[in-house]
């Protein structure tokens, strides 16, 4: 198995973070056209890194191997008043380059992010996975992540 390194992201990361985010992008607009980028996606994406990267309720992480960065994934705590308890988890940007995957990387930034949201007295979690990508929605389901709802979506 190769040896992973994981660290929190800082600005200094930004660079490699999008290159990953835009990795993942690609892939998604592979499987669903209707996930075609904007051509204002990488500067969009950028602002947000700047402004969460520094928040105590974000968390990002990039992971390293052989000194190249190939895998990333961010947490962060959301509330929702309406539902008890009101503190939940949303991960977002999973992704680990495709010749790096199914040698635990993925499972080892998940299991980060987790601990962290529970430190942070979160007690669910939730993201979004494509509905297309069946890849990514069995990596969830060997995650104990399971189906609670399920997005609509329709072009006009």
């Amino acid at each position: 198995m190769t040896n992973f390194t994981v660290h929190l992201a800082d600005r200094a990361d930004i660079p490699q973070l999008l290159q990953l985010c835009q990795g993942l992008w690609r892939e998604h607009a592979g499987l669903d056209p209707a996930f075609a980028l904007s051509p204002a996606a990488v500067s969009v994406h950028r602002s947000w890194l700047s402004k969460n990267l520094r928040r105590r309720d974000c968390r990002v992480l990039i992971a390293e191997a052989d000194g190249k960065q190939i895998g990333t994934a961010t947490a962060t705590v959301s509330e929702a008043p309406l539902f008890w308890p009101s503190r939940y988890g949303y991960l977002r940007d999973v992704y680990v380059l495709p010749p790096w995957r199914r040698q635990g990387l993925g499972t080892l930034l998940v299991k980060d992010l987790l601990n962290w949201l529970r430190s942070e007295s979160v007690a669910r979690v939730e993201l979004l996975a494509l509905a297309a990508n069946t890849e990514a929605r069995a990596f969830w389901s060997g995650q104990d992540f399971e189906d609670k709802f399920f997005v609509y979506h329709r072009s006009l």
